[in-house]
């Protein structure tokens, strides 16, 4: 959950610069997109914040709380919407701010009441940076978010529709087989690809979609210097009139340049 805010948050910081410096933008366009990432996110709630550090709620703060973050300067340009998407737009902002806010400011009050004893000797610090596969994952999302794609998730443990019958992988195709996928039970697995964060966000959205799907999947192999049961897998989809493999092209090639 806190992952799908902090790319929220990268998202709409990028939109909104984008809409400030580009006076001929399409308006509609632009808040189409603000919409969907802001409808996205799941319920706030205060256990939203516990695994975050300090640079992570300040993000949080300055995007969603701060009167000059980029929620509030979204709200605007929201008077020349259509009235429709300026609804819209309005409930997903205020259902954003009635539940992260309050958060964010509890967290806050709970961090600055904690009593630090100044006269205890202190401790050695240690040293320590990100994790190479953390860093990797913030760096594609934001990435992927810069070229215009939102980001999506879904559960880890998934049936056998969402995993193989909507991918078209059928009941006798080798890749459903006991050897190739941890079986929880008879129809429910640990997921074997990111694949099934499609199908479960078409059920939902109708096009045009533009989405990737960041995520751990799991796969029985064998444990070597190259392999290991669990490892992470990335992708995208965009559903739209007029998309050709021009398209696909460019987005690798950008997607390549810039990492």
């Amino acid at each position: 959950m806190l992952r799908s805010y902090l790319a929220a948050a990268k998202c709409l910081e990028t939109l909104t610069e984008q809409m400030e410096s580009d006076h001929e933008a399409d308006l509609a366009a632009f808040y189409q997109k603000v919409a969907e990432t802001l409808e996205s996110l799941p319920e706030a709630t205060e256990d939203l914040l516990e695994g975050a550090d300090e640079e992570e709620r300040d993000l949080l703060t300055r995007v969603f709380a701060h009167r000059k973050g980029a929620l509030s300067r979204l709200t605007r340009f929201m008077a020349l919407l259509p009235q429709d998407l300026r609804r819209r737009v309005g409930r997903q902002i205020n259902r954003i701010r009635n539940e992260l806010v309050p958060a964010l400011k509890q967290k806050q009050k709970r961090t600055a009441a904690v009593v630090v004893d100044v006269t205890v000797p202190g401790s050695a610090p240690q040293v320590g940076n990100r994790h190479i596969v953390s860093a990797i994952i913030d760096e594609v999302c934001n990435l992927m978010c810069q070229l215009g794609f939102q980001f999506a998730e879904g559960p880890e443990v998934e049936d056998e529709w969402h995993n193989f019958v909507a991918l078209n992988i059928p009941e006798n195709h080798p890749a459903r087989d006991d050897s190739d996928n941890f079986y929880i039970t008879d129809t429910l697995l640990l997921r074997s690809q990111t694949s099934p964060v499609q199908i479960r966000y078409m059920e939902k959205h109708s096009p045009p979609i533009r989405i990737f799907a960041p995520g751990r999947v799991f796969r029985p192999d064998t444990v070597d210097a190259s392999h290991y049961y669990m490892f992470h897998q990335v992708e995208g989809l965009w559903v739209d009139e007029g998309i050709t493999f021009a398209h696909l092209k460019t987005v690798l090639y950008q997607f390549g340049k810039l990492m």
